[in-house]
């Protein structure tokens, strides 16, 4: 159902969310999928804003820009830089905020979120070993070994090279024991 969601569909959303009784004084918080709805979730007050979940970047930039047409306050965006900052290009408004860094996820790498995630998800030993072995520490190795991906996304973007991510078995290029593509 999501790949049928159109901007249009998010806008009439929020216009019959904002004619409801109630919620004439809402704000409401476009992001692109589930995951930024639960980290946005905690910075917002649940009781004054709504998060509309748009399922794509291209979704909420379009759904915004219609509510702005029709002169609807209150709505605002935050989408993924992803490369923005490297094409040099800048948001079509004042209401659409981009991460700081490429996405969320980079957010959370560089911050102390990680050592929380790692805490919950990872392995004190199998860290601690990689950080010994290549005298690094563990976000600097995530950040090394994502980046030969990322400028592959980057290039496959800008020459129009239409290259699939989504399904690539990274596991087939990772060597685990060194976090590195091969």
């Amino acid at each position: 159902m999501k790949k049928y969601l159109v901007p249009e569909d998010i806008a009439n959303e929020i216009r019959m969310e904002r004619a409801d009784l109630g919620y004439d004084s809402y704000a409401f918080l476009l992001v692109e999928g589930s995951t930024d709805e639960r980290v946005y979730k905690h910075f917002i007050g649940e009781d004054k804003c709504q998060i509309i979940v748009t399922h794509s970047k291209d979704n909420a930039i379009k759904a915004l820009v219609i509510l702005e047409k029709d002169k609807l306050l209150g709505v605002l965006a935050i989408v993924d830089a992803d490369f923005m900052v490297l094409e040099e290009m800048q948001p079509s408004s004042q209401n659409l905020l981009l991460t700081d860094m490429h996405d969320l996820e980079l957010m959370i790498i560089n911050s102390p979120a990680l050592e929380k995630v790692l805490v919950e998800l990872g392995s004190t030993e199998k860290i601690s070993k990689l950080e010994k072995t290549y005298k690094k520490d563990i976000r600097s190795l995530l950040l090394e070994s994502a980046m030969p991906i990322g400028y592959l996304r980057w290039v496959s973007l800008r020459e129009k090279l239409s290259l699939k991510f989504e399904t690539l078995k990274l596991d087939r290029f990772i060597d685990k024991a060194c976090v590195k593509f091969t």
